[in-house]
Parts: C-alpha cells; structure tokens; sequence
C-alpha cells in the first residue's frame, strides 16, 4: 500500500520556521511604545556620531578601572542603530536590534547585570558571544534623562564570567549620572550658543535700524526743517506785508498756517532730541538735586514768562547720575506740572522726595487738569501717545517718553498718580 504523502500543517512549519531563527533574535525585548518621544529627547542633545572627546573617554577609563574589566563605552541608540561615543574595544556603530545595550534601556531604572552570557537564552547564540569581542560578561547602566528616557548606556564587558559588588555597581551608577551631567551641560553650552547667535543677528538689525534712523535724522533734519521754516517765513510776511488786503477769517487762515508749521517743527526737534538719547554716554557724578531743580523752576519760569504757579520745594537728596540727562527729565516734568496746572486758579506745583525701601523717590506734583490712570495707563509714556487734546494743551506727546528712556537709562523707574480735575503726581528714581 502506498502511503500518501501528508502537507504539514501550519503550525508545524511555523514550529520549524522559528526553529531556525537564532535565539537571540526571538528574545528581542519590545520596543518602547514612547520610543519616538525617546528618540527625540536623545536629538536635542545632538551627541550621535560626533567625536570622542575626553571627558567621556575618562569615564569609559574609570568603569573599566571600577569592574578591572578590558572593554566599556558610552553609547546611544536611536531608531536603527547604536552609536558610541567613546569605546574601549567595540564597533563604534552597529545595529540596535544587535546590541546588549538594547535589553539594558528597555527597563530605565534598572542595570543590566549578564554574569555569563552563555547561560543566558537572550544572548547564547547572539555573535558578539560566539565570535570577537567574545562578549561573557556585560553590565550595561541605562543613561536616563530627566524626564525619565533611557537614551543608551554605559557599559562594562568582559571575556570570562563575572559578578560585581554592590558598590561597583553604584559607582557605575554614578557614572552614568556624570555621563548625564556632561550631556545636560552641552544642550545647555548649545542654546546659550544659540541665544548668543540670535543676539548677534539682533545686534546686527539695530546696527543698521541706527544707520537708516541716522539717515532718517539727516533727512528730517535738512529736507523736512528747511520747508517748514519756509512756510512760517512766508506766512508771516504774507501777513505783515498784505494782512491789510485779507479779512479776519483770511489772517486766521495764515496764522493758523504758521502755527501749524511751529508745531510741527518743534515735534521735528523733539523726535530728533529723543533719538539722539541712546546714543550719548553717561556721564555721571554726584549732583545736587536741589540746585538742579531750583535751576529748572527758574529756567522754565523765565521761558514761559507767565507762570502764576506757586511752587513748594522740599529737600531733594544727591544723586549719581548723568547731570545733563537728568536736568532734561526735571525740565519736562517741571514744564508738564505748570501747563497742566495753568488753568487752575490757585495752581501750585510741589517738587519733592519720599523713600521706598531706603531709595530716594523724587516727585512732581499738581493740581492741574489731571487724567483717567485706567484710560491711560498703558499709553502714559507711549511716544505720539497725549492724554489731553492739542485744543486743551499744547504739546508733541514726546515729553514723557523722554523722560522714561532717560530714566531707564540709568536703571530707575518713573510711575505716576493721577485723578481727573484733581492733578497728577510723577514719581522717579535714579539706579543706587
């Protein structure tokens, strides 16, 4: 009788299929289902396939010393490959799936202690074991960031069967947290890098935003100035020379022509005077702020000619500052507090000083026209930014700004308070 041959089954060929798949190959542990973010969290320390260097080669020199072994490395595994980044007698790059380091990162918290490899069913037939580097012995210490990733190892290896202490063990451990500290330190080394780059290419753009405002400056200077000078010109002779043949409503006209061109004129100066404070240095010394203030009060007096305030002074405090610099914020703050004042009947302007926290805080205060705190809180020093109508106050809106950039300049601040029909207060210091 003839027997009929039988197809194996399935199972069976699948039996005999895995048969022939080494060992080592079938004990592969799983790969980390966060093994991307793993992955990326090794990227930012741009480490792989760089050159050795001798901070990881002396650690790699001091694990061999701890575990008197002959081979250790530092290395790194990303998707496809382990790459290291000091080695003592292994391949510098080789496949993950090939690697002992493979098994060590997929329990971050724990070492990898493999006393003998050849009684190991993860690594018996795994070529590293059976051929060069004859991998017996393997302790592998996972390198994990601080957000808990096993990015690769250190790891000791040796060719006969070994066991390791307790305290070898922590030692390795401790290197591996140097190893870490050494990583931490270039990602930091390359954003401070990238930081410094990124303040050079800012340095840059306002090197050449000066430049074009320094052409700005020559052109509002010399083009702009020149016509505006000519239109007040002009209008004042059209005035004087033919204001006999204009009725009222004409004259109103030419007066108002060079009223305007004033106007903008003296915005012109100030934008130019605003623009010109950051690039004079300091000069500072030791000023007496009485005298300095009394000076201003006396000055702008005499410029306005009709100021009816009564100004109350109270003793001022010296300060370390730029004399010049800080004359212009008095004469702005001084010059604010008799406009704004003006059209009280009983204006008083008072200068003074408090302390907060042991520092001189000087003032300005009145109790002129005032303004809304909450309307104008965010504009209060903004350039262009007015709180009251050109109707009701003369002005460019540039005063203020001034005096903030003056201040800060010197590492003070300047704030205000303020009630509507009430006056204001100006308060600044000057950096101790």
């Amino acid at each position: 009788m003839i027997e009929k041959a039988v197809k194996p089954s399935k199972t069976i060929m699948e039996n005999k299929a895995s048969e022939n798949i080494p060992s080592y190959i079938r004990n592969l542990p799983p790969r980390p289902v966060d093994d991307m973010e793993r992955i990326n969290a090794l990227l930012q320390f741009a480490i792989l396939d760089t050159t050795p260097e001798k901070e990881y080669d002396e650690i790699t020199l001091l694990a061999s010393e701890i575990c008197q072994a002959p081979i250790s490395s530092i290395g790194f595994i990303d998707q496809n490959r382990q790459v290291l980044k000091s080695n003592r007698g292994l391949t510098d790059v080789s496949p993950r799936e090939d690697t002992f380091c493979n098994h060590a990162i997929s329990k971050p918290q724990e070492i990898l202690v493999v006393p003998d490899s050849r009684q190991d069913p993860r690594f018996l037939d795994h070529p590293a074991v059976l051929n060069e580097p004859n991998v017996i012995f393997y302790v592998g210490v996972p390198l994990v960031t601080t957000d808990g990733y096993a990015i690769g190892t250190i790891c000791v290896v040796d060719n006969k069967p070994r066991e390791l202490t307790q305290r070898q063990l922590d030692l390795l451990k401790a290197l591996a947290n140097q190893v870490m500290k050494l990583l931490d330190l270039r990602k930091n080394n390359m954003e401070l890098a990238s930081i410094g780059k990124q303040l050079q290419e800012r340095a840059m753009e306002l090197q050449d935003a000066n430049k074009e405002l320094e052409s700005f400056n020559y052109t509002v200077s010399h083009d702009l100035q020149s016509p505006l000078r000519s239109i007040n010109g002009f209008s004042k002779f059209l005035l004087k020379s033919y204001g006999h043949q204009l009725d009222n409503e004409g004259k109103e006209f030419l007066q108002h022509i060079s009223g305007s061109a004033i106007r903008m004129n003296d915005l012109i100066q100030d934008l130019l005077k605003f623009s010109r404070l950051g690039k004079i240095p300091l000069a500072k010394v030791e000023v007496d702020m009485n005298e300095l203030a009394t000076e201003v009060i006396n000055e702008v007096r005499k410029e306005k000619g009709n100021v009816k305030a009564e100004v109350k002074m109270q003793p001022l405090k010296v300060a370390d500052c730029d004399r010049a610099l800080v004359k212009q914020v008095w004469v702005n703050l001084v010059s604010n507090a008799f406009k704004y004042s003006a059209k009280k009947e009983n204006p008083i302007v008072e200068i003074g000083m408090t302390e907060i926290n042991n520092q001189p805080v000087y003032y300005v205060k009145d109790n002129g026209a005032g303004f809304d705190m909450e309307a104008c809180a965010e504009k209060l020093f903004g350039i262009f930014q007015r709180m009251h109508t050109a109707d009701d106050f003369e002005g460019t809106g540039v005063g203020l700004s001034t005096v903030q950039r003056i201040v800060n300049r010197h590492g003070g601040k300047i704030w205000a308070e303020a009630k509507v029909n009430e006056g204001a207060t100006f308060y600044f210091t000057m950096a101790t």
